[in-house]
């Protein structure tokens, strides 16, 4: 299993920083039982502050917001959530996406 998750949300000052973590489970069975491994690695981080929403992969190269929500749907309601908190209106902040 691997997949993307969202992490805990920081929230400094008027800035809100969103982990996006990478998440993966590898199980093996054989004749002398079973082992479970799991790795959890961090894959880009969201910030939300007054000039928008943007996103970076771990070396530091913009990425695309919308392609991270492709990627994780609930993700759109933790952003709509969080501006709205910060009052950034919808408009200004869906052009980041």
């Amino acid at each position: 299993m691997n997949e993307l998750r969202i992490g805990k949300p920081m929230v400094k000052g008027e800035v809100i920083i969103i982990p996006i973590e990478n998440f993966y489970i590898r199980s093996i069975s054989g004749d002398m039982g079973c082992w479970l491994s799991g790795l959890k690695k961090p894959f880009a981080i969201i910030i939300s502050d007054a000039a928008g929403i943007r996103a970076y992969d771990t070396a530091a190269a913009e990425i695309s917001v919308g392609s991270l929500i492709q990627k994780i749907p609930e993700l759109s309601e933790v952003l709509v959530s969080s501006t709205q908190k910060k009052g950034i209106p919808e408009e200004f902040s869906s052009n980041s996406t």
